[in-house]
């Protein structure tokens, strides 16, 4: 009997669909997979495209291009740095409310990659819609009138700044109070759109090189510049991050060292350049990084959480007695954050010397600009004694005090009386911010001279509350050393 005949053969499956790699971070692609179908993100882009297309359509009937040139960057600007980072604002307070924080942790991500993917992929998605935009600048070439390289410099830019936006955004998402958040996202928000205004500006009026302080500059040097902002961006971005990751780690975490020693680094870099620089241009440039990055650095190292775990001191209590003395600069908290920042205010003090300081009311200026971020950590201090998160606090009590010397200032210039001003010596702060406002030379300096005494007090009131926390860490790495 024969055989019956072979059934046909089935039809090959198709091909699995390309997915993520395997070598992207587990939450970059959950984030990327969640945020591609959120309503913010499609919306977005679709009233982005449509809005584009209507906005070259009537530029191309009309005559007045520069008007059409501004509406077609602030509709970029707009959803890139405004639009897309609002979903950051829930990014890592979403986690904690939902209480997966824990269950992530279980894995081998830790707090700063759950903050890093979280930006990466808000990023990502401002960097798509970027990428969407490429046909029309091309469009708008072909229409005449439009220097292509600026308006890609203005697009690279504007997507620099969106994730600056973003950064900042999932950062301080991780704090509990969404009154502080929405305070941080505003004034986030303020300076965004200054910067988004100046680079639009230096795009539309072809200044791109000379309305960055480089006038007459070649490319090499416009070039140049880009190198140095990307680099400071990328820090900016890292730092904050790490920030947000800190305020979610586990108490024993310790990210303090790693972020003090990254920008030592860099500020040690910049200090090199402002001594040895043979140009007045060079150094001036130098020195804005080195305040930039010491003021980034002042705000983490001031609000850090102390800890008194012997597992975060063993590291430098292996490294003998250097590390010893290493770890009262470098040791997570807020009362070594002190001491780092007098070495950041000596190096900050000594490059504005070289150049800037020449006077003895230049003197009192810069004693003011250096006692001014202590005072709001012992404001923190004195207000919100039962919190170990001095981040919010921090916060809070920096917006009361900028808000009182707004106030203050008002007062003075609506009533037209300058004694209003001697009000401010009672900090720092508002001392620099009154006395800057009199007309009276006399009066400045009365005024200045107010302020860095009351912040020389503010300091010693630190002084004595870190030193009971100086002798605990002494304790601490005592058993730590006994434990090894």
């Amino acid at each position: 009997m024969s055989s019956p005949p072979p059934l046909p053969s089935l039809p090959a499956p198709p091909p699995p669909l390309a997915d993520f790699g395997d070598w992207l971070s587990p939450m970059i692609v959950k984030e990327l997979r969640q945020g591609l179908r959120t309503w913010v993100f499609v919306g977005a882009f679709i009233a982005l495209q449509a809005i584009l297309v209507m906005t070259l359509l009537i530029s191309s009937s009309a005559g007045n291009a520069e008007a059409s040139n501004m509406l077609f960057w602030m509709l970029i600007a707009g959803i890139l740095v405004f639009v897309v980072p609002l979903r950051g604002f829930n990014a890592l307070a979403g986690e904690m409310k939902s209480e997966t924080l824990d269950l992530l942790m279980l894995t081998r991500l830790g707090a700063f990659r759950i903050a890093l993917g979280k930006w990466i992929a808000l990023a990502a998605q401002s960097g798509l819609i970027a990428i969407s935009v490429l046909p029309y600048v091309v469009l708008r070439y072909f229409g005449g009138g439009v220097d292509v390289l600026a308006e890609l410099r203005a697009l690279v830019l504007l997507w620099m700044l969106s994730a600056a936006v973003t950064a900042i955004a999932v950062a301080f998402s991780a704090l509990p109070s969404i009154i502080i958040r929405t305070l941080v996202l505003l004034a986030t928000w303020f300076w965004a759109m200054m910067a988004c205004g100046f680079v639009v500006a230096a795009t539309i009026e072809e200044q791109n090189i000379d309305m960055f302080g480089f006038g007459g500059a070649t490319t090499h040097d416009w070039w140049f510049f880009l190198t140095l902002l990307t680099a400071l961006w990328a820090y900016g971005c890292y730092f904050v991050l790490d920030i947000g990751a800190s305020a979610i780690a586990p108490p024993a975490s310790n990210h303090a060292t790693r972020k003090r020693l990254i920008s030592l680094a860099l500020m040690l870099t910049a200090f090199g350049f402002v001594l040895f620089w043979p140009d007045p241009q060079g150094r001036d440039l130098a020195t804005g990084c080195l305040c930039a990055v010491a003021a980034v650095c002042a705000f983490d190292c001031l609000t850090e959480t102390p800890t008194v775990s012997p597992s975060v001191y063993a590291p430098f209590v292996r490294r003998g007695w250097l590390g010893r003395r290493a770890a009262y600069f470098l040791a997570p908290g807020w009362p070594t954050g002190v001491a780092f920042y007098f070495v950041m205010a000596a190096m900050v003090a000594a490059a504005l010397f070289r150049d800037t300081v020449h006077t003895a009311y230049d003197g009192l200026v810069l004693a003011n600009a250096l006692l001014s971020p202590l005072t709001p950590l012992a404001l923190a201090l004195l207000c919100f004694r039962h919190t170990n998160r001095l981040l919010g606090p921090y916060l809070a009590c920096a917006i009361v005090l900028a808000i009182s010397s707004a106030l203050l200032l008002f007062m003075m210039n609506v009533g037209n009386a300058d004694n209003v001003a001697f009000v401010g010596v009672l900090t720092p702060p508002s001392a620099l911010t009154l006395a800057l406002d009199l007309s009276d030379n006399t009066s400045e300096k009365q005024v200045l001279a107010g302020g860095v005494i009351s912040g020389s007090c503010i300091l010693l009131f630190l002084l004595i509350k870190a030193a009971t926390h100086f002798k605990a860490l002494h304790r601490v790495m005592r058993q730590a050393a006994t434990a090894l």
